[in-house]
């Protein structure tokens, strides 16, 4: 049965919700909403901190920003973002085109380093945080409610030195475009905000292709409602994403290459456990209050599902163990979930905790969440650097380590031949091209669907002028999830033609060894 178009209310709850806003209050719901909101302001406030510290960050704050960077110029060089893999330059350009494209247009702005992209990242985050205030104030129907709900978005959805938000990465922008999406669906489910959802939710995969949890969520919740806006929706999904997409993977092969083939990572249950276990210490608590007002029964369970917001969580959360469980993966797979974690939560709160009245498993479960709540510095991983250090470091950088490090990206930026590096940055804060993008590779050589000749000949023959290291070459190789970051043939390769010329800025700068008078020509006897 197809229910007419028209304004929808954010949940089946909406009126009880707002009878329970404008109820007493009980004065220990108050005390222990208070401290708790407190703790999140300092926790925000403490990822916001580092946020801004990060954009300000010279050279790279999370692996992957520089191949991002350097794809993005590819446009702005006038080159096509997908390339073959078979041939240098070896990176992937692993996300559909939406982040490479808007970063590319902002790289002309007079922004140092990695600015641009960063800046762009910290706007989307915000944008995400007022989203999750504006969803959790209308199913609280208080102001205060979406307050809570950003900082615990905020505090608690971002672990590490620095927060994703403020990354050189696609993710931030697509969950804000995911977000928007349920927003404009949670105001009705008629045939233009169905239009307008769609947009956003096709924009979202355009940014990054497993963000499809809006697509699914927003299609499977309009078609109960609105059939009709159901169709429009799916077909304004499948324009605005699918349209490029397609168009790009007629234009060319390396377009399916890089998005989808590059992307098939292995899954390992190791992986996926240890990724859970850090997103049970961040999200166990609110995940766990999330769901109590249909455990506790003051929600029906018919009336919690045809909240727009639940069905999108409920279809990040089916979705979560394949990213999780990936071979590379980390933490971002479950931002969306925290996003919607956090309204949720915060609707238990404000209909469970806050209100007086008796005693009930709703009540009791709710208080002692949020009394759990304010241990969790006690036991939250601690950031590797403290926050003093981030911020010293910004405001008073090591003058002497990076008149040094200039040096070295002067070097880089003059050398004749070809230069490989890793960190990946000292390539492109020297303006130049990012040839082999390792750990990726790696996994591609491992899983036999990448060929490694062609990155060996260039080194053996000599192409390779310069690399650059932050750490000994014949040091063992350090890996991830039981990869290493450097494909075997390569790094033998790199071992038997390079040498030491010099230490600088704590790095080591290898030159090739000189030729051997018996080598073959046009390559070493060492690389044979």
């Amino acid at each position: 049965m197809t229910i007419s178009a028209g304004r929808a209310a954010p949940v089946g709850a909406a009126e009880e919700l707002s009878r329970t806003a404008r109820s007493r209050p009980s004065h220990l719901g108050v005390v222990l909403v208070v401290a708790v909101a407190c703790l999140l302001c300092l926790l925000a406030a403490d990822r916001l901190a580092r946020g801004i510290a990060a954009i300000q960050r010279p050279v790279e704050a999370m692996y992957g920003e520089s191949i991002i960077y350097d794809q993005a110029a590819r446009l702005v060089r006038g080159k096509a973002l997908y390339q073959p893999l078979d041939h240098s330059p070896f990176t992937v350009a692993a996300y559909t085109p939406l982040y490479y494209a808007a970063v590319a247009g902002l790289q002309g702005l007079a922004l140092p380093g990695f600015s641009p992209g960063r800046v762009a990242s910290f706007a989307a985050g915000l944008c995400a945080a007022i989203f999750v205030g504006q969803l959790a104030a209308r199913r609280a129907a208080d102001r205060r409610a979406g307050l809570f709900a950003a900082v615990l978005f905020l505090g608690l959805g971002f672990p590490g030195d620095y927060p994703w938000f403020a990354f050189y990465k696609e993710d931030m922008l697509g969950v804000a475009l995911a977000l928007g999406a349920i927003a404009v669906l949670d105001t009705g489910c008629d045939r233009r905000r169905a239009l307008y959802a769609g947009a956003f939710a096709g924009l979202a995969f355009l940014t990054k292709q497993t963000l499809v949890a809006a697509s699914l969520a927003g299609f499977a919740w309009l078609l109960v409602r609105n059939r009709s806006s159901a169709l429009t929706f799916a077909a304004t999904v499948l324009i605005v994403a699918g349209g490029p997409s397609v168009w790009l993977a007629l234009s060319s092969g390396a377009f399916l290459d890089n998005t989808v083939r590059a992307n098939l990572n292995p899954s390992r249950a190791d992986v996926l456990l240890f990724n859970l276990a850090i997103f049970e210490r961040y999200q166990g608590l609110p995940l766990v209050i999330a769901v109590l007002p249909v455990l506790s029964r003051k929600l029906g369970l018919r009336s919690w599902l045809s909240d727009p917001l639940v069905v999108f969580w409920l279809v990040s959360l089916l979705l979560l163990p394949v990213g999780l469980s990936k071979v590379g993966s980390n933490w971002n797979y479950w931002i969306d979930t925290a996003a919607a974690t956090a309204v949720l939560a915060t609707r238990s709160v404000w209909q469970l905790a806050l209100p007086a009245g008796g005693i009930g498993f709703g009540r009791m479960a709710t208080s002692a969440g949020l009394v759990a709540l304010l241990g969790l510095p006690m036991w939250l991983p601690k950031p590797a650097a403290d926050l003093g250090t981030v911020l010293n470091n910004m405001v008073q950088p090591d003058q002497r380590q990076a008149t040094e490090f200039a040096r070295v990206l002067e070097r880089v930026r003059t050398e004749p031949r070809e230069v490989l590096a890793e960190p990946l940055d000292i390539v492109t804060l020297a303006g130049r091209e990012i040839l082999f993008e390792p750990y990726i590779f790696s996994i591609l050589h491992r899983q036999g669907q990448w060929d490694a000749s062609p990155a060996v000949r260039q080194i053996c023959t000599g192409q390779v002028g310069l690399l650059v290291l932050d750490h000994p070459l014949q040091d063992p190789p350090w890996e991830y999830h039981g990869y290493p970051h450097w494909p075997a043939p390569v790094l033998e390769a790199l071992r038997a033609s390079m040498r030491l010329d010099k230490m600088q800025a704590r790095l080591f700068l290898y030159v090739p060894v000189d030729a051997l008078t018996n080598a073959p020509p046009g390559g070493r006897m060492v690389c044979q």
